[in-house]
């Protein structure tokens, strides 16, 4: 993949880097990212087979966002329109529901500060469903998209256990997709994270990815998608990501 002693180059930079930890998806994609760069490099160089090798590479990268194109979910088609307006109307009564909530674990001792839900371990559904911070509903092109986020997660486990609490919605149980990641700090420093397409191929990579680049710890994210019947093409990871670093940024836990 690398000519003229770049493969070393480019190990040995990693190596340095990331020496003792388990980055096999941070290494891909600096292996992508690097490879991207050289063959801009070797387009303003003009540098004749590599030119060539570059034009195949990005006719390779259209055929799979046509793929991508294609594997967009075209059975239930959502009316954005209702559905925004819904999902406005249900966050407010979230927002009712999660006050009430923290005022009954106040009445039974809890001291409010927070500091001890911080520890998600042996949390039922109902105390992550109350934990839960929903973003606010956004449409393109009748697609509507709208972000989970909680925050304090400190055990790979308990993400069933988020979205088992998310899907309690029944309008998030029935949409098109679910996009998640989650990115855990573990006590030896390492992090432990995945994610999960549900179906909208290579946005759980790209969602995941925003967790690395942001450094956003101890989180799982969710972004909702209910297909309004126009395909969106490789925008809709735009949009996907942008809905989950608005709530990120939103709830404190990265810069904007």
């Amino acid at each position: 993949m690398f000519p003229f002693g770049r493969h070393e180059i480019a190990t040995r930079e990693m190596a340095t880097r990331w020496a003792g930890d388990e980055v096999v998806y941070d290494v891909v994609e600096r292996l992508r990212d690097t490879m991207e760069r050289w063959r801009e490099e070797d387009e303003l160089r003009g540098g004749g087979e590599d030119d060539a090798n570059a034009e195949e590479e990005e006719e390779d990268g259209d055929d799979e966002d046509d793929a991508a194109e294609e594997e967009e979910e075209t059975g239930d088609v959502w009316d954005a329109d209702a559905l925004e307006a819904e999902l406005a109307a249900l966050a407010l009564e979230r927002a009712s529901n999660d006050r009430d909530h923290r005022g009954r674990r106040r009445g039974a001792g809890d001291d409010g500060d927070g500091d001890g839900d911080a520890a998600l371990m042996g949390w039922t559904e109902d105390d992550v469903e109350a934990r839960i911070v929903h973003g606010t509903p956004f449409t393109e092109k009748k697609s509507t998209f709208q972000a989970h986020l909680v925050t304090g997660v400190t055990d790979p486990n308990l993400v069933d256990v988020v979205m088992s609490a998310l899907r309690r919605d029944g309008k998030v149980a029935r949409a098109t997709h679910n996009i998640m990641a989650y990115r855990i700090k573990l006590p030896n420093g390492t992090h432990a994270a995945d994610h999960d397409e549900d179906g909208e191929s290579a946005a759980g990579g790209r969602l995941l990815r925003l967790l690395h680049v942001t450094d956003a710890t101890d989180v799982c994210v969710v972004v909702t998608r209910w297909y309004g019947g126009i395909h969106l093409g490789p925008d809709r990871f735009k949009h996907i990501n942008n809905a989950a670093r608005d709530l990120l940024v939103a709830c404190g836990v990265v810069k904007g």
